[in-house]
């Protein structure tokens, strides 16, 4: 063998018998003086003498690769080769050029001197600390005895804390003329090379920079370094996972972090497996413990010394697992976990909860264990759990929670905790899925008994019931986690009813004596109960539900008091308020990832958008709900939706899309419930408007039966008498129309404005002439002053129609066009139609304006706009103005262009919706 040195020749990172494929491309990089060493023991041994070398550092640093490097050496100038792998105790000896498989039953015959020859011997014994020492003594008295041609000793030591293993390779280090070549992680610069040649140009390492959002080769070779701490073992698996595997037709792919069980993690587990069971145990230690490892605490949970533990830390660090205490990547803890048998992992999970509970550990991190473990760990584990629970919810940890109430609910003895358990649960599904949560309610319902609740449990399942509209449900689940609670037999249910509504509606309503309690409950339309002597308008009780609103934070707890709130705004002629609130919480569950919330909120800013005559935009935030969600169909919540949709479809005129929506299946939980009275309210308005009032009649005879039945028949917040006396009125039933509108007017002065203008304008189908026009004059003043344009444009379209009735030809004509406008706005085309029969929503589009359009004329072409627009001709508004016939026709050319409008017709439509007459100059 010559004595040269080529530090730079290529070869492998492995240095298994079998080199791994994924390493074959890289070259060694800051090993220059560790070939040179090898380059020297290899020529002692050419010159005939026994030389020995001891590559030695952490699993994956390269050892293996310096001494291939060094046997292809020697195989190039004429030696025999032997490479033994001490992990499989197997390997291969080359002869002259011949590879034969070699195993150490067979050495003797193999590595005898007329096999040899007279060949100097380059032996290599990978992964020593692997072998062992019966294994040592039969085959290092075989290569001494043939020593005499020359014989290199190599041997490579992985870094290792476990005594016996370094007792056996400590024999080898005393072999004469021996040279221990330390082998160590790469450096940053080594690393930036090793990251440059993954791919053969700077441009392809560029463009994936780019990809994993860095900015050059530069910064991912220093997050290759940080993640692997240098071994290039490590780095190149990461490169191959997070990159794809480097081919040179390969284009450059975007960085994507390691997955569990990914190629990084298996050599993460391999590096771990050839550094000994002392620092493989460190590392388990570490991964279970998280970011509560301490030596101390690794050394308790595995019951070793701690200098036991600091001795394997001392290993990891030097194999570039672990910074410190901490693993470089997130996914080496749970690929070490996963790798354990799940009794051992169940038994540190056990032992580290133990452990840290012991040593006063936050309760959410030893929960985390208890979970882990699917263990209570009895009356203390129980109490750390629901601990750890409440802060889980607090930090919006939902998921997290639900794992831990989850454990809880299975394995608690206490029934009555169980049940609360169960209804925390529910409550916490909702964040993600209402759906689901409504299911848990019910078991959750289902399982209680009769056992002493606490306040804060049974109003925790009472307003969750409660708030998916369970009137029974809710007032049975009072009865049964609470005995009567004094002499009047006043159950929890009244109690946190009154509770409620002192916190929700500022003292003012009670439940109704000796009837089935009426609670603040989802239902379309009609879901605050104002009490008496205070009106739906009061505005110092509205202030003050402002107020908590503003003040209110999403929880659990105050979700059902919230939804609550804004319908009480929603009732009382706010429904712009409360659809303000609702978007502002909206987009706050959405930056709290709850989509649950998020749903229930939608559903509810479609209630408000009904109240509002927003038809379209209805229709499209239940659908938004309904998609936010995982939705099933036998479920109130998604009965809640269709409501929404059923009333926006039909005021819309899309009668075969509501028709589908009613076509669907209800579940049997909703004739039980109080939403089935908005199903039925909807149900009904489709009736009547598809011409079916018999059928409709029954759908609002039926709602009065169950909500007197249910004791929540209050008609200034559930005007169902109205759709009943319109129903009445079509069948031909005048004086059960009479009887049912004179019940709903004597609540008049305790209701919303919206309702009185609906009460005014079916008070005047029952009238005639000047009485009729009268009350349809107060239905419009009424109605002007609230939110619901289309209840509004229902009383201007029959004002109109009084005004036509009495000769009032001109009058009919502005209002049923201002009538028509605020139809068209609430995307009523029904309405639309019967109000002007043939005129298209785009041709309406083109023609109304708003009253800013005016804005735009001068007050001269306001003056002549109006007068035209009433219907005015072109002498007559000159005479009335003193201009000329000339002069009006230029203002006209001009209002026109500014308007955008074709024609008289267009000003005609304009002042439907505008009156100008305050607003001239003259």
């Amino acid at each position: 063998m010559k004595r040269t040195c080529r530090p730079n020749e290529p070869s492998t990172t492995a240095g298994r018998a079998e080199p791994p494929a994924h390493s074959a491309s890289t070259r060694l990089l800051e090993r220059e003086s560790q070939v040179c060493a090898i380059h020297r023991v290899l020529a002692e041994a050419g010159a005939g003498n026994v030389s020995t070398a001891a590559a030695q550092g952490a699993a994956g640093c390269g050892k293996s690769a310096l001494m291939r490097l060094g046997v292809q050496k020697a195989e190039a100038d004429g030696a025999a080769v032997l490479w033994f792998d001490g992990g499989s105790l197997s390997g291969w000896l080359t002869v002259a050029g011949e590879r034969r498989l070699f195993t150490l039953d067979d050495a003797v015959a193999q590595l005898s001197p007329d096999a040899i020859g007279r060949r100097p011997l380059a032996a290599c014994i990978d992964d020593v600390h692997l072998v062992g020492s019966n294994e040592l003594d039969r085959l290092l008295p075989i290569l001494e005895g043939i020593s005499a041609h020359g014989l290199a000793l190599l041997f490579t030591r992985a870094s290792t804390s476990d005594p016996d293993r370094n007792r056996l390779s400590s024999v080898l280090v005393r072999q004469p003329r021996v040279r221990v070549i330390p082998v160590g992680a790469l450096g940053r610069s080594a690393t930036k090379r090793l990251v440059t040649d993954f791919r053969s140009t700077q441009t392809a390492i560029a463009s994936q920079a780019d990809a994993a959002g860095l900015t050059g080769s530069a910064d991912l070779a220093e997050h290759v370094y940080e993640l692997c701490g240098g071994n290039p073992l490590l780095a190149q698996a990461l490169m191959d996972e997070c990159l794809g595997p480097a081919t040179p037709s390969a284009a450059p792919g975007p960085w994507t972090e390691p997955a569990e069980g990914g190629l990084f993690g298996q050599v993460v587990l391999t590096c771990l497996e050839r550094s000994g069971r002392e620092a493989a145990e460190t590392a388990l230690g570490l991964a279970v413990l998280g970011a509560e490892a301490a030596e101390d605490a690794v050394g308790v949970l595995l019951r070793r010394d701690v200098s036991a533990v600091r001795r394997g830390l001392r290993v990891l660090n030097e194999v570039g697992v672990v910074d410190g205490l901490r693993f470089r990547h997130p996914v080496m803890a749970p690929t070490i976990l996963g790798a354990q048998p799940p009794g051992r992992r169940v038994e540190l999970h056990e032992r580290a909860a133990h452990s840290l509970h012991a040593v006063g550990a936050e309760s959410v991190v030893i929960a985390r264990h208890l979970v882990a473990a699917r263990r209570t760990a009895g009356s203390w584990g129980i109490s750390v759990l629901r601990d750890a629970a409440a802060q889980a919810v607090a930090a919006d940890h939902a998921q997290e929670a639900l794992q831990i109430l989850g454990l809880i609910a299975h394995q608690d003895p206490d029934e009555h905790l169980r049940t609360a358990t169960l209804v925390g649960i529910a409550a916490i599904t909702a964040r993600h899925d209402p759906c689901t949560a409504e299911q848990s309610l019910r078991e959750a319902l289902d399982t209680s008994r009769p056992v002493s609740a606490g306040p804060r449990e049974a109003a925790q399942l009472i307003t969750w019931a409660l708030l998916n509209a369970w009137n029974e449900e809710g007032d049975e689940a009072g009865e049964q986690l609470a005995p009567p609670a004094d002499s009047r037999g006043s159950t929890i249910v009244s109690t946190l009813a009154e509770q409620w509504w002192e916190r929700t509606l500022l003292l003012r309503p009670r439940p109704i004596a000796g009837a089935r309690q009426a609670y603040p409950a989802l239902l379309p339309a009609s879901v605050a109960w104002f009490g008496s002597g205070h009106g739906a308008d009061d505005a110092e009780d509205l202030e003050l539900v402002q107020e908590r609103l503003r003040g209110s934070a999403l929880t659990e707890e105050t979700l059902p008091e919230i939804l609550n709130s804004l319908r009480v705004l929603a009732a009382a002629d706010r429904p712009h308020i409360a659809m303000s609130h609702a978007r502002e919480l909206a987009v706050d569950a959405e930056r709290r990832n709850a989509p649950g919330w998020h749903a229930l909120l939608l559903a509810a800013m479609a209630e408000f958008a009904l109240a509002q005559g927003g038809f379209q935009e209805a229709e499209a935030l239940a659908r938004q709900a309904a998609e936010a969600t995982r939705l099933r169909t036998d479920t109130l919540f998604d009965i809640g939706l269709r409501i929404s949709r059923i009333l926006a479809w039909t005021e819309m005129g899309q009668y075969q899309k509501a028709d589908r929506l009613l076509a669907l299946p209800v579940p049997d939980s909703l004739h039980d419930s109080l939403r089935s009275l908005g199903y039925l309210r909807a149900r009904g308005r489709f009736l009547l408007a598809t011409g079916d009032p018999d059928r409709a009649l029954a759908a609002f005879t039926r709602i009065g039966e169950r909500a007197a039945g249910w004791g929540v028949d209050r008609p200034a917040l559930m005007p169902w008498r109205l759709e009943l006396t319109e129903a009445l009125i079509r069948v031909g039933d005048l004086s059960g129309a009479r009887a049912a509108v004179a019940v709903q007017s004597r609540d008049l002065d305790r209701s919303s404005r919206s309702v009185r203008g609906a009460t005014l304008r079916i008070q005047a189908l029952l009238a005639d002439g000047a009485e009729r026009t009268g009350l349809l004059h107060a239905a419009v003043e009424e109605l002007a002053g609230s939110a619901d344009r289309y209840e509004a444009a229902r009383a201007m379209a029959d004002l109109g129609a009084a005004h036509g009735a009495a000769g009032d030809a001109a009058s009919a004509r502005r209002i049923r066009r201002r009538a028509w406008r605020l139809a068209e706005e609430c995307h009523a085309l029904a309405l639309c139609e019967q109000i002007q029969p043939g005129l298209e929503p785009a041709e309406g589009d083109s023609e109304l304006l708003s009253e800013a359009s005016l804005d735009r004329l001068t007050a001269s072409e306001r003056r002549v706009a109006h007068l035209v627009g009433r219907g005015e001709s072109n002498r007559d508004v000159a005479a009335r103005l003193f201009l000329t016939v000339s002069t009006v026709e230029q203002h006209l050319t001009r209002i026109y262009r500014k308007l955008g409008i074709s024609g008289r017709q267009g000003l005609e439509w304009l002042f439907t919706a505008v009156e100008t007459d305050g607003r001239t100059d003259g």
